[in-house]
Order: structure tokens, then sequence, then C-alpha cells
């Protein structure tokens, strides 16, 4: 099997893990919330959260290797930008969702 060939088979897969891990993201933020919303300990949802979006990143990570292997180039900069802006949006979630008085300042 040559190189290219393999990376083909390889990339829906690729993708697949991105939504994937981005559907187990959404979904903890949820139980965050709900967690919160009851006047629970959030602390163990949250680190599982952080794992979760460590393990995005790879995801990512491979997938965008993938990309530019096959030549659907995206470019390094914008890669960096976009998970840059992710990792803030998600992180500005998890204080919105624990944190009302954040949330009246806003």
């Amino acid at each position: 099997m040559q190189d290219g060939s393999r990376h083909g088979v390889a990339a829906p897969a690729a993708e697949k893990a991105v939504a994937l891990g981005l559907k187990h993201i959404a979904e903890q933020c949820t139980i965050i919330e709900k967690l919160a919303a009851h006047g629970r300990d959030t602390t163990p949802a949250q680190s599982l959260l952080a794992t979760y979006l460590t393990s995005q990143d790879l995801h990512e990570d491979h997938r965008d290797g993938l990309r530019r292997d096959l030549g659907t180039k995206n470019s390094i900069t914008t890669v960096v930008a976009t998970r840059t802006r992710k990792r803030e949006l998600a992180a500005l979630a998890v204080l919105l969702i624990v944190s009302p008085a954040i949330r009246w300042f806003m």
C-alpha cells in the first residue's frame, strides 16, 4: 500500500474522531452545567473536560497532518489560531457554567 493511499483511508477516521471528540466535549460541558446547577462539586467533571480538550488537540493535529499530506492544506497559522480560540471559548464556557456571578457581569 502506498503512503498516500494509507492517508486516504485514515483521513475519514481522523475526521470522525474529531467530530466525536467535539460531541464528548459538548456533553461534558452539559454535565458540568447540571452539576453546578445542583450545587455539586464540578472539579472531577472539569478535570475530565480538560482531558477531552487535550485529546481533541491530538485528534485535530492528526487530522491536520493528514490533510497536509493529502494536499487539502490548512495553513498552520490558521490551525493554531483556531485551536487557541476554541480553547479560550471552552474555558469561558466552563467559567460561565460554574460561576453565576460571572454571568451577571456579562
